[in-house]
């Protein structure tokens, strides 16, 4: 006898059509239904530098941001010319870093 399939995983006889819906199936819906956790399953490996770079741009950053009393544009692209690695990094450690200053800026100001 035939089994009817998860309501998830019928396809409708048409490829790419996840439980009714068309387009892209939707992984952590796939994971759900087999009863998996979302994620690789390898934690943090080969997850690059690690933290302890970003903590060392970020405070790059913030001496910076405190130096010309905040936010200036192109900031990081000067930062990336000026200590290497890319402007996108250099970007990121830019939002962590404008944080920090923006709430070390509240509570002085108030």
């Amino acid at each position: 006898m035939h089994a009817e399939p998860h309501p998830l995983l019928r396809t409708g006889g048409r490829r790419g059509v996840l439980g009714g819906l068309e387009g892209r199936h939707s992984a952590p819906a796939r994971l759900r239904a087999a009863g998996r956790r979302p994620g690789d399953g390898r934690g943090h490996q080969g997850g690059g530098p690690g933290r302890a770079q970003r903590d060392r741009a970020v405070a790059v950053v913030l001496a910076e941001l405190r130096q010309a009393g905040g936010y200036r544009r192109g900031m990081a692209a000067r930062l990336a010319c000026e200590h290497g690695g890319s402007e996108r990094s250099w970007q990121r450690a830019m939002a962590e870093a404008r944080t920090l200053y923006e709430r070390e800026q509240a509570v002085a100001g108030g």
